[in-house]
């Protein structure tokens, strides 16, 4: 029996979106799919990284086959990521720019209490944060911190051990200038990181140390990261996984890159890609363990 087959086993109800406020009284806007006929066995929380956003690539087709598996989904932008539900450009790149990982973490609990207080649908069950590059290391120290009322279980993928990568000269750069230029490649724009964003992390180093949080968080965590990943090394994979304050898995992909082989967009038709196949295959295994234990 193929993957695709496997995971699809339960009718899937139509997405919904949703909005909350988030880190500033900024929108975070949401989808939300779960499956149709049946209670969810666990609530799964999707967050994007560095300029991607909840309907880039992998995102729709890891959310479809999660919901196909039993879970109730939530994918979502930041309220930060300067992204609306328009999906051809960064409608506020503005706020792309004020973005910081405190911010991140302030948009995570606030989905944390949304799904507490029933805001969103999902709250009671099994509570599972699943974060891609950058969305990795905010849902590492959201938990970590202990700002995340629930955590079950915590999946990364293609993950980085450090929260800040910048060369001294651009530190420099960014502190003198107020912004450094990250265009974009998707959509042409010419992007900017805010101060900021480098000032959160010097003011607090310990609480953006993704190895250091992960060491505090005691449910299960996933590692997956692609051995051919070009943005981040495979080598960062292994320190999280050997940092992991619960019982930690690594998962590598051989000849997978950071986004696992998938082309944006991804048609709703189209096979899935092997490394994402392998994947989400992991992320359902793993869901489903932490959903026997958090019950």
């Amino acid at each position: 029996m193929s993957g695709e087959t496997r995971t699809n086993r339960t009718d899937v109800a139509a997405a919904e979106p949703w909005e909350i406020p988030g880190s500033g009284g900024r929108p975070i806007l949401g989808v939300g799919q779960g499956p149709a006929a049946t209670p969810p066995v666990a609530c799964v929380i999707l967050a994007h990284g560095f300029k991607g956003f909840m309907d880039y690539g992998m995102f729709p087709r890891i959310a479809r086959d999660l919901a196909a598996s039993g879970c109730q989904v939530h994918r979502f932008n930041f309220s930060h990521s300067g992204m609306t539900r328009e999906t051809d450009r960064f409608e506020r790149p503005e706020l792309f720019e004020a973005d910081t990982w405190n911010r991140q973490v302030d948009d995570l609990a606030a989905i944390d209490a949304a799904l507490g207080d029933g805001r969103l649908p999902g709250g009671g069950c099994p509570r599972i944060w699943v974060g891609h590059s950058r969305g990795g290391v905010a849902v590492i120290l959201a938990a970590g911190r202990g700002r995340l009322g629930r955590v079950d279980g915590i999946a990364t993928i293609a993950a980085p051990a450090e929260a800040c990568r910048l060369s001294e000269a651009d530190r420099a750069r960014l502190r003198a200038e107020g912004f450094l230029p990250s265009p974009s490649a998707r959509t042409g724009q010419r992007l900017r990181v805010g101060r900021d964003w480098l000032e959160d992390i010097a003011a607090d180093p310990m609480g953006h140390d993704p190895c250091v949080q992960i060491g505090r968080i005691p449910a299960a965590v996933l590692v997956i990261h692609g051995e051919a990943d070009e943005t981040v090394p495979a080598a960062d994979a292994h320190r999280l996984a050997a940092a992991a304050g619960g019982p930690g898995r690594l998962v590598l992909l051989p000849e997978a890159n950071h986004v696992l082989g998938v082309a944006h967009p991804l048609a709703s038709d189209a096979p899935t890609p092997p490394a994402l196949r392998r994947a989400i295959d992991e992320l359902i295994g793993f869901v489903r363990h932490a959903a026997d234990v958090g019950d």
